[in-house]
């Protein structure tokens, strides 16, 4: 008679080795938001397209690009904002240039004491492995630490 391996039990949807994010799909399931089908065939065309995770949910019509902004803020450790109910101040704004902005996908929100709280509308997009830095309220010589927040744009 041969004996069947035990096998150890499955790991949790949230589970992630130390050091390592959440993938979005664990997210997207654990927050019941996607079946495992509906993952399974997403994973599927993303393998043979080359197209995200997010992009290939949304354009299914099988969660919101909303939703899939705050897995992926989640997944980054990044707190979600939604731009339409944030309060903009024009004065954090106006350090960042337009064409950073633009080239980051970035927008100087507010303040939090010294530091400027941007959104972020893709924090998976990588353009530069320095962060962003702005001139502070007082001082171009004594710049603050920029936090990046993600944002409700379509990831």
């Amino acid at each position: 008679m041969v004996e069947a391996a035990k096998l150890p039990p499955p790991l949790p949807l949230d589970a992630a080795a130390p050091g390592r994010r959440p993938q979005l799909g664990s997210i997207l399931l654990r927050e019941e938001l996607l079946t495992r089908e509906q993952l399974e065939r997403a994973l599927a065309e993303k393998e043979a397209t080359g197209h995200r995770l997010g992009e290939i949910v949304v354009a299914h019509g099988w969660v919101s690009s909303a939703a899939v902004a705050q897995a992926l803020a989640e997944q980054h450790g990044l707190e979600y904002v939604d731009l339409a109910k944030t309060h903009l101040e024009p004065a954090a704004a106006n350090l960042l240039p337009e064409k950073f902005a633009r080239r980051y996908d970035a927008l100087p929100i507010h303040f939090a004491g010294e530091d400027i709280v941007l959104a972020v509308s893709d924090p998976t997009r990588r353009r530069s492995s320095r962060p962003t830095r702005a001139p502070s309220r007082t001082s171009a010589s004594a710049p603050p630490r920029a936090r990046p927040r993600s944002s409700s744009s379509t990831p």
